[in-house]
């Protein structure tokens, strides 16, 4: 499925690389008045050459870019949400989890993202019918972990954070982030 899913994206950024490239031809050609010395460079030159010079260029920029910790929403049956200063959550085969500075993981399953907090329950307790909550603190990188309700609101009111606010599932939050325009014009 992962090799499925990078053949896509290959084929993708040859696409994006395509249109992008197209695009910066026309705006040259419409911006520059065909007087102006980089207009007559550009009329001068092998146009093919450069059409293909310029697609290489930026399809290169788009596959580091797919790498990168803006652009990388995983392949396969792993996706990833990047979310502030550098944390990320992480879903694989439907399992989403986060992890923290330590490299400890810890299995999420309903939670809200905020500017500087992800905080929710967590997944797979041993006890049946029991509810463990957690706060992820995303500038210390450190999670705060709660065995009952009582002092889990306790911590967010004293963080100033809504305690009264529905909590999601990861496919919430990527959908969020990845559709829309990210989907249609990034790798």
């Amino acid at each position: 499925m992962t090799l499925i899913h990078f053949i896509f994206e290959i084929f993708k950024i040859y696409f994006l690389g395509a249109m992008y490239t197209t695009l910066i031809y026309f705006a040259i050609r419409w911006i520059f008045d065909k007087n102006s010395t980089f207009y007559q460079f550009f009329s001068n030159v092998n146009k093919t050459m450069l059409w293909f010079t310029t697609w290489a260029i930026i399809c290169l920029i788009l596959f580091v870019y797919m790498f990168s910790y803006y652009g990388n929403h995983g392949l396969g049956d792993s996706s990833r949400i990047p979310i502030a200063n550098h944390n990320v959550l992480y879903q694989i085969d439907l399992s989403s989890y986060i992890e923290d500075k330590r490299g400890n993981t810890y299995n999420i399953d309903n939670f809200v993202v905020t500017d500087d907090f992800v905080y929710g329950t967590l997944e797979g307790l041993p006890e049946e019918g029991k509810t463990a909550y957690f706060v992820f603190d995303l500038k210390l990188s450190r999670i705060e972990n709660f065995e009952n309700e009582t002092a889990f609101n306790a911590y967010l009111i004293s963080k100033g954070l809504n305690k009264n606010v529905k909590y999601q599932d990861f496919s919430y939050y990527y959908d969020q982030y990845w559709s829309g325009w990210r989907f249609f014009l990034l790798p």
